[in-house]
């Protein structure tokens, strides 16, 4: 995944697909599948550094309740007053991750990426 850019204090929203990834040694091209989320917990979280504490991270957020669970559709949606973290300095970005666990705890998939919070230029209230 590339960076995500984000601006401070916007509200952020991505779907989330759940699916495996196998080759097809017939066609050649990797067949994928939804996986069945029912019962799974995905946490969303930002770090400013990779071992920071989870309890220190700038957004720690637990999905439990998904889009089309039978699918392997979810989705976060954070409101723009838990976006409002620091801004990054020029060239760096945060840690990011997106970690789904079965029903049993375990780790069924995990995706790091870098996040950069960038200032808005528009600061007006309409």
């Amino acid at each position: 995944m590339e960076a995500i850019v984000h601006k401070k204090g916007d509200s952020f929203n991505k779907v989330i697909r759940v699916r495996t990834k196998t080759w097809n040694e017939d066609t050649e091209v990797y067949d994928y599948a939804a996986v069945d989320i029912t019962d799974a917990t995905i946490f969303f979280m930002i770090k400013e550094n990779q071992d920071d504490d989870d309890d220190d991270a700038l957004l720690n957020k637990v999905i439990t309740s998904h889009t089309t669970p039978l699918s392997g559709l979810s989705a976060t949606a954070c409101a723009a007053a838990i976006m409002d973290f620091a801004v990054c300095s020029e060239g760096e970005s945060y840690y990011g991750e997106f970690q789904i666990l079965d029903a049993a705890g375990d780790v069924m998939s995990s995706e790091t990426f870098a996040w950069k919070q960038v200032q808005d230029i528009v600061q007006r209230i309409v």
